[in-house]
């Protein structure tokens, strides 16, 4: 099965990402991710075989970190303005966000092992309807610093499908 770690994103943080997809959809022609499907990943892991997500579970339960507090900070596109494929939201990046993905990388040292870019993505861009008014609007845009408290993290199942990735919480492990 394919699996990634997460944090899901409260309902006030996911309402204020639809208004920022409202805000860019006019210069993009665009995969826009649903809004259930909205969350921060910490770690890609892949395709597992079933007979090792226990031991994953297990693994990920000896993971000790307390909540903490993260805030959207920023906007961006991967990889370049020049060659925007993904729209995002970025999260400040602070110091108990980075050691849960040590503790997680410790814990599951395979998967992804890009650099970690904490970020909600919110589209899959196909196709830049106006280049220059999209970056304009990406470099002006004054994203609003909203903050949650973390208090958990969710081992996710993702199934592809044409409709969309179809998303299953395999297990939700609490922060303590």
């Amino acid at each position: 099965m394919r699996l990634f770690v997460a944090i899901d994103l409260p309902e006030h943080i996911k309402d204020y990402l639809e208004l920022v997809k409202r805000e860019f959809s006019r210069y993009l022609l665009a995969k826009w991710v649903k809004r259930e499907n909205i969350h921060l990943t910490i770690k890609f892991l892949g395709e597992v075989k079933d007979e090792f997500v226990s031991e994953l579970v297990k693994r990920l339960e000896r993971i000790e970190i307390k909540p903490f507090k993260l805030c959207i900070d920023s906007i961006g596109v991967f990889p370049s303005e020049r060659f925007a494929r993904v729209l995002w939201a970025g999260f400040d990046t602070s110091n108990k966000l980075v050691d849960l993905r040590r503790q997680i990388d410790l814990e599951l040292p395979f998967g992804d092992e890009k650099e970690f870019k904490a970020h909600a993505t919110i589209a899959r861009i196909k196709r830049i309807k106006d280049k220059k008014g999209f970056v304009e609007k990406l470099r002006e845009f004054k994203i609003e610093r909203l903050c949650f408290e973390v208090k958990n993290f969710v081992l996710y199942k993702s199934t592809l499908t044409s409709e969309g990735p179809i998303y299953e919480v395999v297990r939700e492990f609490a922060l303590s």
